[in-house]
C-alpha cells in the first residue's frame, strides 16, 4: 500500500457500497447485503493499515476506525442474517472469509499496533490482538462454545475437545479449498505466536495449553 494513502480515500466506495447495501436490503438480497456489510468493514481495515503504515494517525483515531470497521463486520456475521439466509452456501462462504480478513487483521496489528509501546504494555496489548485472531479464525468454523474453551485451555474435558475436532472437520468440508486453508495457516500460525507470547511472559499453563491445541489441530489437519 502506498504509504500517503489518505483515511479520505474510502469515503467514496464506501458511499457506494452503503448505497448498494440499502437497494439490496430493499430486494431482500440477503447474499448481496451481507458482501456490501462486509466490504466496508474491509475498507475500514484497510484505510486503518494504510495509514498506520504512513504513521499519519493517532491512537485515538486508529481505535475510532478500527470501532467503525468491527461494527460492520459484526453486521455481516450476525446470526440473525445467517439464520435468514437459510444456511446459504455463499454467505456461509462470505462469513468464513469475513472471519480469515479479520484474523489476518489482528495478527498483522498485533505486531504494528504495539510497535511503539514498551514493555508490558505492549506484550499484554499483542497478545489480546492475538486471542482476539484465534477467537475469529475458530468462529469461522462454528465450534460450539463448550468446546472452543475446552480445545484452547487445558483439555480436561475430551468429549467437548472432540466436539470440536468435529465441528472443525465438518465446517472444513463445507468450505471452498483456498478459504479452508487459510483459517488453518491463520490457526496455526496465532496458536504459534500465542505459544511464544505466553512461554515469554511466564504464564506456563496457558503456553502448555495453547500447545495441546496446537497438536490437536495438527492432527486433525493430517486426517483425510
Amino acid at each position: 500500500m502506498p504509504p500517503d494513502c489518505p483515511l479520505i480515500g474510502i469515503q467514496l466506495p464506501f458511499q457506494l457500497h452503503a448505497g448498494a447495501q440499502q437497494l439490496y436490503e430493499e430486494l431482500g438480497e440477503l447474499a448481496l447485503v451481507q458482501q456490501m456489510m462486509r466490504k466496508q468493514g474491509s475498507l475500514y481495515l484497510a484505510a486503518l493499515v494504510c495509514a498506520s503504515l504512513a504513521d499519519a494517525i493517532t491512537e485515538r483515531v486508529a481505535s475510532a476506525r478500527l470501532t467503525l470497521a468491527l461494527r460492520h463486520y459484526e453486521r455481516a456475521l450476525k446470526p440473525q442474517l445467517l439464520a435468514q439466509g437459510a444456511a446459504s452456501a455463499v454467505m456461509q462462504r462470505c462469513a468464513a472469509e469475513a472471519r480469515l480478513e479479520l484474523a489476518n487483521f489482528f495478527l498483522s496489528w498485533a505486531d504494528s499496533a504495539t510497535a511503539h509501546a514498551v514493555g508490558t504494555e505492549a506484550t499484554a496489548g499483542r497478545v489480546r490482538h492475538l486471542e482476539t485472531a484465534l477467537g475469529h479464525v475458530r468462529a469461522a468454523f462454528q465450534v460450539p462454545a463448550a468446546a472452543t474453551a475446552a480445545s484452547s485451555e487445558a483439555p480436561k474435558d475430551e468429549a467437548a475437545a472432540e466436539a470440536a475436532a468435529a465441528a472443525r472437520r465438518q465446517a472444513r468440508t463445507s468450505l471452498p479449498a483456498e478459504v479452508a486453508e487459510g483459517l488453518a495457516n491463520a490457526e496455526q500460525t496465532t496458536l504459534r505466536e500465542l505459544i511464544k507470547a505466553h512461554t515469554a511472559q511466564g504464564t506456563t499453563s496457558r503456553a502448555a495449553a495453547l500447545k495441546e491445541a496446537y497438536r490437536r489441530l495438527l492432527s486433525e489437519l493430517k486426517q483425510p
